[in-house]
């Protein structure tokens, strides 16, 4: 169950830094890859990566300003 968590929570990370999901939201993200509750994904996100979803689409967004 945490292998299938872990996998889960990688392809919503590389969806949120995709710049061809930007403007998809967050909550659509998440039910995406199996998350019913923001908070759990938010939870479980930021314990597994150590930022939250909306640090990694902000800074994603910012390196897309940048380049």
């Amino acid at each position: 169950m945490q292998l299938l968590k872990r996998l889960r929570l990688e392809a919503s990370h590389r969806s949120l830094r995709n710049p061809l999901m930007a403007a998809a939201p967050i909550k659509t993200i998440m039910t995406e890859y199996g998350y019913l509750r923001p908070d759990q994904f938010a939870r479980d996100f930021k314990r597994h990566f150590g930022v939250s979803p909306t640090q990694v689409r902000g800074t994603a967004a910012r390196g897309r300003l940048m380049a």
